[in-house]
């Protein structure tokens, strides 16, 4: 299933993934038994995971514009880090050094504070071990560089250098194809109800022609959860033009591919993970 969005840290909640209680017995009759409450609050938990992958899946912004912005970020940080070495030249006066680190503590004293703290923490460790030995202490923790004094300018600088690596190694592992993914919410619903129902001991199949009406329990488990998720309306009652709901109008057929290819892609990145694991029913 393609993936054209980057999920988001924060999202505001479209739909709060809340049960209603008729659903209860409507899980029990797909299934054929009566769940216990342990297993029903834990199918709960997976009617609430699908809604918060629902909320940041349709607030996630394109992957294209990721990408832009992560070259855009590479070059910046490129061009900046090779303009600060300009600058930290001695024909340039060592301006990082002198200059910029000056105009640093101007605007935030980042080193006056570390000295503050520093004669603070020496003069309080002196008042249990004695000065002399405070002041032992503290050359040995300096000596082993437990105490570096900050240098703003500079090791903001040495920073950059490692941003502008790490930057470059994402996007060498987005186009390797080695940077973690985050799956389609459809792929998560399935791969939830897999663990569930494994973890709870029940027989729920997605193959066509087997239990529950020709198209597996597993297949109506996910259906039923995809017709909870409401359709979005304003205050006068119209459809908001963003809607969050997946494959509620395919057929059940359709749908049992769907959840099949979706099992198929859970239970093999579990065995990646040494996990072996499978489908019942």
């Amino acid at each position: 299933m393609a993936r054209s969005k980057v999920w988001t840290p924060t999202a505001m909640v479209m739909w709060g993934g809340d049960t209603r209680p008729e659903l209860r017995p409507q899980v029990d009759a797909i299934l054929g038994v009566t769940l216990s409450d342990e297993a029903w609050r834990g199918f709960e938990r997976v009617v609430y995971g699908y809604s918060h992958y629902l909320n940041h899946y349709f607030q996630g912004g394109d992957e294209k514009e990721r990408d832009r912005l992560l070259a855009q970020a590479r070059d910046a940080g490129a061009t900046l880090e090779a303009t600060a070495d300009k600058l930290e030249t001695w024909e340039m006066g060592r301006a990082m050094s002198n200059l910029i680190d000056d105009a640093w503590a101007q605007e935030f004293d980042q080193e006056g504070i570390w000295v503050r703290d520093h004669d603070a923490s020496e003069a309080e460790l002196a008042s249990v071990v004695g000065e002399e030995m405070a002041e032992k202490l503290f050359g040995t923790w300096a000596g082993r560089g437990l105490l570096s004094r900050p240098w703003p300018a500079m090791d903001f600088l040495s920073q950059l250098r490692v941003f502008n690596a790490a930057i470059k190694r994402a996007i060498r592992n987005l186009e390797n194809d080695e940077a973690p993914k985050p799956r389609h919410p459809f792929d998560d619903l399935v791969a939830m109800l897999c663990v569930w129902k494994d973890e709870n001991g029940i027989e729920a199949g997605a193959t066509k022609l087997s239990d529950y009406d020709n198209f597996g329990r597993l297949t109506y488990l996910t259906k039923l959860i995809l017709h909870e998720v409401p359709e979005l309306r304003n205050r006068d009652g119209e459809l908001e033009a963003q809607q969050i709901r997946f494959h509620t109008e395919v057929t059940d057929a359709t749908l049992a591919t769907y959840v099949i290819k979706a099992r198929a892609r859970h239970y093999a990145s579990m065995k990646q993970l040494g996990k072996e694991i499978g489908p019942k029913a």
